[in-house]
């Protein structure tokens, strides 16, 4: 386990922002309480909520209590009227409601009802509803700040508490929806106008239109039990129209006459890369019906030509492609070797080229595989002198490519008071984008085609059922269909080269350590979609506001493994040019200076050292989580607000409509080492062949599912004083079992796929590049007796035996996968110095455990530890003879607190 403490201090200070906590809607919500001039509470008030850009008003009444809650309604500008028989009128407003729960409090006094109070600041910065950390990312703060592309992402890392993640690909200065907050690790879960749109897969989640956004809610301790998976929350949500008609038209632009000349460490001939970046669109909005429909549509178009690629690769020599490697290390002969066996295993020596022909030390070129000369035929030309590094030639070739990047996105949104008591909001972005990826630029070479459709939608119904009852009921949908071809397929380049063992046509992916290895871009189909059917019913009753309700997540990946047509991978390292197996090494005995070997001699032998190829078909992976909650805010008094909830959730676990899933399991038995460890597939014919030691029997998925799940929230914010508050929460959290991360042996029983490696230490190739791939590689000395298998035997096609791995790299997913848990809390002083002005002091704590990261199946367990470090049995985590040495997930602690 690992356990990582960090402390820290920093200062909040907020401008023109709330802190407001959001619910899991899309609407904002005003609360508060009626009282007298003595501070006793009023029921019975009247209170009349006026849309001001819409024109549409709602009518509430204070309950006993003289509590009353709006529930959802849409963020807008309003005023808020109480009025009650002997009492004077007051008023609050104009005031900006975001997502989330703003309070207002009617202060009422003696008199008619003719009379009336106006106060008309705004509602303060303070948070009096409840304990949790938040930020509101408002459209007119973000449209101050500079950015370099239209994106509200570009944003996170400025909030407080807030890193990068440099572990992960992000940029740890630029993290995005990544980002680590309040030490929270990015488990975070993607919202747009309520609705969850954070993919099954990778987690990612498409954002809306930088114009389209109204506001962005951001949640990230202790947060109420209304939310559901993610340690972090980004509520995103939209413009709407108002009773008058706008329209808005922009242009953001980059262009490569405003940037200055790389430096691209000496290289002749640089250029200032190509940049020609434009994003520009239009809104437009308004009533369609007066006082009751109105409409915002908004059309986004990004045309990205710039320099996606540019850099330096090792290009070979001209002499090394003709086999002189006059200057570098020795090269010997394979064909030469003498194979010694001893009680270590195989021993081998060889004879250098210069010593066998007298020649330098060169390769004949009778002796260079065909099918490597072909493949050499594709490098470019090297366009620099590069550098030399211990006698190789590196940073030779310059590359500048320009890609294809274009995006267009459409956005709309829909509101229509049916009635007074019922409201329905549509929202949906849909786009489209189409690209081509050059990388060095020497296509058909790692090139590609891609595609990335995407749609998030979502419909909501707020219903006013009585004035202390509210149902909110949402669906919401969100897909992304990504496709990606290598523009090598299907061009018959395994002909072309004379390739032989090829799997698919397409280009080979040929290893080098050295060099730049030639290889065909990545096949791939990824569709994944999200269906969230949710409804959430609000209570007033006394002095609670209930909130309570569920969701379902459904979760779809009917997608191909990332390159799931791989015709076949061949990397090269130079153990069989060197003198004995073990390139560059000093040997007693060897010769002076090392024993030599160079991995593009290798390849130009057609020596190869490992292999691996797949063809598999679309898989279906699915995954549920039922969700139900409740959560109670008790407004113990018009200062002091405490809340309590309780959220459970299931996962199912993932699985395979057709049961295309194979992972190893420790727990069955393999006839093939006599020992526990072998493959489970999820099919159900296979059943018939396990034996198992545990409950694993009934296993349908990937990961067992858990019902057990509770995760409970608390917290308080207390009105010290009018311009102070004190807040404070704890709330334990769950992440979801995304594919990308859990989802290993999706999609591996179905289609054909093998690997081989050297088992011989250098001795002997797995095949010869040339060869056929049906025998085994026997043209070395001495290997006719330590290769008895070939590649094409290895490469199987949906095998269903547990032994059928046996000899194989495979993949490992414990069937009791634990759920990442995250552990809350934070105790904050808020003070606000002036109208737009708040400062904030806030101690954070967070708690991780069940945080994934790699460990080794074979390592014994340390309970499993006999005294002195002698191992007793344990068939579950005993190495199993026939299988090769691989890692499993473990489980991992992490703590951060700061201020």
């Amino acid at each position: 386990m690992r356990n990582i403490t960090r402390f820290s201090i920093a200062l909040v200070v907020s401008l023109c922002t709330s802190s407001a906590f959001a619910q899991n809607t899309n609407s904002g919500d005003i609360r508060g309480t009626a009282t007298d001039s003595t501070g006793a509470v009023v029921p019975g008030v009247t209170v009349t909520v006026d849309d001001i850009d819409k024109n549409v008003t709602h009518t509430y009444v204070t309950d006993g209590a003289g509590l009353y809650d709006t529930g959802s309604i849409v963020p807008d500008h309003y005023t808020v009227t109480f009025t009650k028989t002997g009492f004077t009128t007051f008023v609050r407003g104009p005031i900006t409601l975001q997502v989330g729960i703003s309070t207002v409090n009617g202060h009422l006094t003696v008199g008619a009802t003719t009379q009336t109070v106006t106060v008309n600041t705004d509602i303060p910065l303070l948070d009096t509803e409840s304990g949790a950390q938040s930020t509101t990312l408002t459209s007119k703060t973000m449209l101050q700040l500079p950015q370099v592309g239209a994106d509200w992402e570009n944003f996170v890392i400025l909030l407080p508490g807030t890193s990068g993640t440099p572990e992960n690909a992000s940029n740890p200065l630029n993290p995005g929806q990544v980002a680590s907050m309040d030490g929270n690790l990015p488990y975070n879960s993607m919202l747009a106008d309520g609705a969850t749109t954070t993919l099954p897969m990778s987690q990612n989640s498409d954002v809306m239109v930088f114009e389209t956004v109204s506001e962005v809610k951001i949640s990230d301790s202790a947060f109420s039990a209304q939310y559901g998976i993610g340690g972090a929350i980004f509520n995103q949500i939209s413009k709407g129209g108002t009773d008058q008609f706008h329209g808005v038209g922009y242009e953001y632009f980059q262009n490569n006459a405003l940037n200055a000349n790389p430096y691209a460490f000496g290289a002749k001939g640089a250029t200032v890369p190509i940049l020609r970046y434009n994003n520009f669109g239009f809104s437009v909005s308004g009533p369609v019906i007066k006082k009751k429909m109105f409409f915002y549509f908004n059309y986004d178009k990004t045309d990205d030509f710039g320099g996606a690629s540019n850099g330096f690769i090792n290009i070979p020599t001209a002499a090394m492609q003709s086999g002189d490697f006059t200057g570098l290390p020795t090269i010997y002969d394979p064909t030469t070797q003498t194979v010694t066996m001893t009680a270590n295993g195989p021993v081998v020596t060889r004879k250098s080229f210069a010593e066998e022909y007298g020649n330098g030390n060169k390769i004949p070129t009778s002796m260079i595989d065909p099918v490597a000369k072909a493949i050499q035929s594709y490098y470019p030309t090297p366009n620099q002198t590069g550098i030399v590094v211990n006698g190789f030639v590196q940073n030779n070739y310059f590359y500048n490519v320009p890609s294809s990047n274009p995006f267009t996105k459409f956005f709309g949104r829909l509101d229509y008071d049916v009635t007074s008591n019922n409201r329905i909001t549509i929202s949906e972005t849909e786009s489209d984008n189409p690209a081509t990826f050059l990388n060095q630029g020497i296509c058909p070479i790692n090139c590609q085609h891609g595609d990335v459709s995407r749609d998030n939608a979502q419909i909501s119904d707020v219903w006013t059922i009585r004035p202390d009852l509210i149902n909110e009921a949402r669906m919401g949908f969100t897909d992304q269909l990504n496709f990606f071809t290598p523009y090598s397929i299907g061009e018959g380049y395994p002909a072309k080269l004379g390739w032989q063992f090829a799997k698919a046509d397409v280009f080979p992916n040929i290893g080098l350590t050295d060099e730049y290895g030639p290889s065909s871009s990545t096949n791939a189909v990824y569709k994944e979609f999200v269906f969230d059917p949710s409804d959430v019913v609000t209570l007033i009753h006394g002095k609670h506001v209930l909130h309570f309700g569920g969701e379902i997540l459904i979760n779809r990946a009917d997608s191909t493994a990332w390159g799931n047509i791989n015709a076949g991978s061949m990397n090269y390292n130079g153990d069989y040019t060197s003198y004995n197996g073990t390139p560059g090494a000093t040997v007693a005995g060897g010769p002076v200076g090392g024993t030599g070997g160079i991995d593009y001699a290798d390849f130009l032998l057609g020596q190869t050292n490992n292999w691996n190829a797949q063809v598999t078909p679309e898989f279906g992976g699915r995954w549920k989580s039922p969700q139900a909650f409740i959560q109670d805010d008790i407004k113990v008094q018009p200062n002091l607000t405490v809340n309590i909830g309780l959220r459970y959730e299931i996962e199912t676990g993932w699985s395979e409509v057709k049961g295309n899933e194979a992972v190893f399991d420790p727990t069955i038995f393999n006839s093939g080492s006599n020992s526990y460890g072998a493959m489970w597939y999820g099919t159900s014919a296979s059943q018939n062949n396990l034996t198992l030691i545990n409950d694993h029997t009934s296993r349908q998925s990937l990961q067992a599912p858990i019902y057990s799940i509770f995760l409970p929230r608390l917290g308080f914010s207390w009105l010290v004083r009018p311009n102070t508050t004190i807040r404070g929460g704890f709330g334990i959290y769950a992440d979801s079992w995304s594919e990308d991360t859990y989802g290993g042996g999706m999609g591996n029983a179905f289609g054909s796929s093998g690997n081989d490696s050297d088992q011989t230490s250098g001795v002997c190739p797995v095949v010869q590049l040339s060869g056929t791939g049906n025998t085994p590689d026997t043209v070395d000395p001495g290997c006719a007796i330590l290769n008895t298998t070939s590649i094409n035997s290895k490469y199987l096609n949906a095998p269903t035996l547990p032994t059928s791995r046996n000899g194989q790299g495979v993949t490992y997913n414990p069937y009791h996968t634990p759920v990442p848990t995250n552990y809350q809390w934070n105790l904050t002083v808020q003070r606000q110095l002036t109208t737009n002005l708040m400062a904030e002091v806030a101690y954070v704590g967070n708690h991780g455990k069940n945080l994934q990261f790699p460990g080794d199946v074979n390592q014994v367990p340390e309970n499993a530890l006999a005294a002195r470090g002698v191992s007793t049995d344990f068939p579950a985590r005993r190495r199993p003879g026939a299988e090769q040495r691989f890692c499993r997930p473990d489980f991992a602690t992490a703590a951060i607190r700061s201020f």
